[in-house]
């Protein structure tokens, strides 16, 4: 029989033709299993999970799913054992990562995302490096979804941007107006997944007085810091943000019967002040901020209002707010 050695693998093959003839790796022969298209690898690869695979067989499946990828070149023939236990040990714990990094890379269809390539020669010709190139597969997959995450957010960023400026320039009393600014806050500093919801819903509620209250004047702070620590500070998009909050603080301390004075400090914002003036600000509308707790608590009532008690809904509620306030404090 003729004998032919696969340069890939180093298999030999043999053929009942000329039985003389001994074709040598180096010539350029490989097994047949290297041109099977993905289909097919991936059927072998269902019966190499079953077990039903013998040692060289296994072994062949193995390099033909790294010849696939179409990112290897084979400058010399896999010295890997794989008779030896190690071998198909070797061959077990990366096979698995393999076919699911094809299996991946297979889903990716834009035409920029592009595999590491890499190169077999005898100095890695055991394969010793696989496990590395693998991870680098999987890393790029991972790599270049996050990208396309962020480019995708930011596209939508851009977009619900354009439209807020729109509506600040031409009509901020449009209904959806609060709902876009929300939109914007949130993307344009990333508001914290378990909270976005509900600083979003606080931003809508903050030109509405009756909603306003089931808003904790907390959660309005909480929202002022974070975007003042990420946004922009001089464009006119935080700046609705900022009278938007202010107006949710407002309508809060209206109805008990505060003035908005006592916060003015805390939630309105200049755009030209600089650091030490700001922390100055921000010292003073805490002591302010206190006091006028102080004279919401002294004045709250001792047991937990009834709406019957009161003369009208606003008395109730601002009875109702403090009395609540009031408990938190004990």
């Amino acid at each position: 029989m003729a004998k032919v050695t696969c340069t890939i693998s180093g298999i030999k093959m043999e053929m009942p033709e000329f039985s003389k003839l001994h074709i040598n790796h180096t010539i350029g022969y490989i097994h047949p299993i290297f041109v099977a298209n993905k289909k097919q690898l991936m059927a072998l690869y269902k019966l190499y999970a079953k077990g039903e695979c013998t040692a060289k067989e296994s072994y062949l499946l193995f390099l033909a799913l790294i010849h696939s990828t179409g990112k290897v070149k084979w400058n010399a023939t896999v010295t890997l054992d794989w008779n030896s236990k190690s071998g198909q040990a070797f061959i077990a714990n990366t096979i698995n990562r393999l076919v699911n990094s094809l299996e991946k890379t297979s889903v990716i269809q834009h035409p920029k995302f592009k595999q590491p390539r890499f190169v077999v020669n005898m100095y890695n010709s055991d394969l010793s490096t696989i496990h590395n190139w693998v991870r680098a597969w999987r890393d790029n997959i991972e790599a270049f979804i996050a990208n396309r995450i962020s480019l995708d957010q930011h596209a939508k960023l851009v977009k619900v941007q354009n439209k807020l400026t729109h509506m600040i320039l031409t009509d901020t009393s449009s209904p959806t107006y609060v709902t876009v600014l929300s939109e914007w806050a949130a993307m344009a500093s990333n508001f914290p997944k378990e909270k976005e919801e509900e600083w979003k819903k606080a931003i809508r509620y903050c030109f509405n007085p009756k909603k306003i209250f089931s808003v904790n004047s907390s959660t309005l702070k909480e929202i002022k810091e974070h975007c003042e620590t990420n946004l922009e500070l001089d464009s006119i998009h935080y700046s609705e943000v900022m009278d938007c909050l202010k107006e949710g603080i407002n309508n809060q301390i209206n109805i008990l019967g505060s003035s908005l004075l006592d916060l003015d400090a805390q939630v309105s914002l200049s755009m030209n002040e600089d650091s030490l003036a700001k922390a100055k600000l921000a010292k003073a509308s805490i002591e302010k901020e206190e006091k006028l707790i102080s004279n919401i608590v002294s004045n709250a009532p001792t047991k937990e209002p009834v709406e019957s008690d009161y003369p009208n809904k606003a008395a109730y509620i601002k009875a109702k707010v403090a009395y609540k306030i009031a408990v938190s404090r004990k």
